[in-house]
């Protein structure tokens, strides 16, 4: 929608999860995608499809003659909000385990926390942060 667009935001260096990491052996990832037990030692994944900002979008599972496509947030629900903790990922695969690899806590739109709180301790005013964060909108009273 057009006023939850992705803006750039320096303040989320500050955040603890910046940039994190994740191991899962291919059992584990495989059983929180619903692989079949029998494929579960030898299914694939990849990312199809990536948004403007980085963000997978649509990822391929791929076992035996079977194939799924999923989008990114329902992937991020399977593993885990606090396991995977945003669709801005790469991964490999080393032996039995797959190593993800992200940046950022959550969907990408909208207000970042941290952001937000360093604009403030910057003297920001609250409408021109909430301006800066949801572009084109109007703050008016309704009451």
């Amino acid at each position: 929608v057009p006023y939850l667009p992705g803006v750039r935001c320096d303040g989320c260096k500050a955040c603890p999860n910046d940039s994190w990491e994740f191991k899962i052996s291919m059992s584990d990832l495989g059983a929180k995608l619903g692989v079949p037990q029998a494929s579960r030692g030898k299914f694939f994944i990849d990312v199809v499809q990536r948004g403007i900002s980085g963000r997978a979008s649509k990822i391929r599972i791929k076992y035996g003659s079977h194939t799924e496509i999923m989008n990114g947030e329902n992937f991020r629900s399977r593993l885990g909000y606090n396991i995977l903790k945003s669709t801005r990922f790469t991964f490999n695969r080393k032996g039995g385990t797959y190593i993800f690899k992200g940046r950022g806590l959550g969907h990408g739109v909208g207000m970042c926390q941290w952001g937000a709180a360093g604009m403030a301790e910057s003297g920001s005013a609250y409408r021109e942060i909430l301006y800066y964060f949801y572009p084109g909108t109007l703050i008016r009273r309704v009451y």
